[in-house]
């Protein structure tokens, strides 16, 4: 709608993440360093518990985030030390794909939501827009859930608005999350004694199936999706993680499933596989490092986790690593990190490896095919690792 436009500027956007914080933690009671659990794992910050509105949120910005993350939950820090990330309104840093935003209007800065909030991984963008009832506009195409006006100045009055606003907001999105809730556990029941009821059919179609000539039984393969493959590669990467703890080892992947919806979501357009390629960027290259204890500005200011093995020119894994970095190449317009020479490949390369020409995609299922293709090389790779890690010597 004319007049309404996304900010995409990063400066302008720390400047309101950080009116956000202050107006979000005015009027509270701090706690230090408590854990918070959200999918994938769980982060030390510190919380803000608003008394007048029974909640509590925490704002982070690691600099290996790509987004502000703003997490909210109703559960007092002095009744549980078992504390959740309920609802989140991230923001991205850049301008990329993030649930949140600013909009701006004339002199007005207003916080939107596109909806596509989720549980367990799933997308709630469908039953967020069929119950929602207040202001929205349709910005450049993107359905914008209106939150509340940012009041750039001090005001008293305005910042207790807002925070009410927030309130609204976090009430809204757990109806949501329990409404789906109850109807799964509807839907699993009904399911159980459709299958209870089938079990003789069932058994009695097996036994046809087994007697028929093997000619006759056609088994339909079905495209695989991009949530059904990274599930598994979350699973790896557990492995992967668990054996180096059982190992007495640093985790080779740290607090990754912070962008993990990032490379779930389908790629439909080019700025979907930008966005995918840069968080897969972070998954490989950033959070497989940490910073030397004892840098001294010079030289490479990281240690990495991945073993010599797994980046050894001539391997796959090697070139999956390879093609990671000429993707994040191609969109970033920057060089990989990595402080491993890496053997050049270019992005037509890797388009004429993983989609057989050398083409920029542009229709939605070439976009769909490539992102596809990636995952299952990240796949085929974080099996490798975890054959690797499980050989490494255990520290003492």
């Amino acid at each position: 709608m004319a007049g309404y436009e996304v900010i995409k500027n990063e400066k302008d956007i720390e400047k309101y993440q950080n009116i956000l914080i202050r107006i979000l933690q005015f009027g509270t009671d701090s706690y230090k360093n408590i854990n918070i659990g959200h999918q994938g794992g769980a982060r030390e910050c510190d919380v803000y518990w608003l008394p007048k509105h029974n909640y509590r949120s925490a704002s982070l910005n690691a600099n290996n985030d790509n987004r502000y993350l703003n997490w909210f939950g109703t559960i007092d820090p002095n009744d549980s030390r078992d504390l959740s990330m309920d609802v989140q309104i991230s923001i991205s840093k850049h301008g990329a794909r993030a649930a949140g935003k600013f909009v701006k209007n004339e002199n007005k800065i207003i916080v939107v939501h596109n909806g596509n909030i989720k549980k367990s991984k799933a997308s709630l963008r469908t039953q967020f827009w069929d119950n929602y009832k207040n202001d929205y506009k349709i910005v450049k195409s993107q359905k914008l859930a209106f939150i509340c006006e940012l009041p750039i100045e001090f005001d008293e009055t305005k910042y207790l608005n807002f925070q009410e606003k927030i309130k609204e907001f976090i009430d809204f999105v757990k109806k949501i999350k329990v409404d789906i809730s109850s109807d799964e556990n509807k839907a699993t029941k009904i399911t159980n004694q459709k299958k209870e009821n089938k079990n003789i059919s069932s058994d009695v179609n097996r036994i046809v199936n087994e007697t028929k000539p093997k000619a006759m039984l056609i088994k339909k393969s079905l495209s695989e999706q991009p949530h059904e493959i990274t599930k598994r590669i979350e699973k790896l990467i557990r492995h992967i993680n668990k054996n180096q703890k059982n190992n007495n080892k640093a985790p080779t992947f740290d607090d990754l499933f912070s962008v993990w919806s990032e490379i779930e979501d389908v790629c439909n357009s080019k700025n979907d596989l930008k966005n995918f390629a840069l968080n897969l960027y972070i998954i490989i290259y950033e959070r497989t490092r940490e910073k030397k204890s004892n840098y001294n500005s010079r030289g490479n200011p990281y240690t990495y986790r991945l073993p010599n093995e797994f980046i050894k020119i001539g391997t796959e894994t090697r070139e999956f690593f390879n093609i990671v970095g000429a993707l994040r190449h191609e969109y970033a317009h920057s060089e990989p990190e990595y402080n491993i020479p890496i053997n050049k490949i270019s992005y037509p390369d890797v388009l004429e490896k993983l989609l057989g020409n050398k083409n920029e995609p542009t229709k939605t299922e070439e976009f769909q095919k490539l992102q596809i293709e990636i995952l299952k090389r990240f796949e085929e790779s974080m099996k490798t690792l975890l054959e690797i890690v499980k050989k490494e010597p255990t520290n003492p």
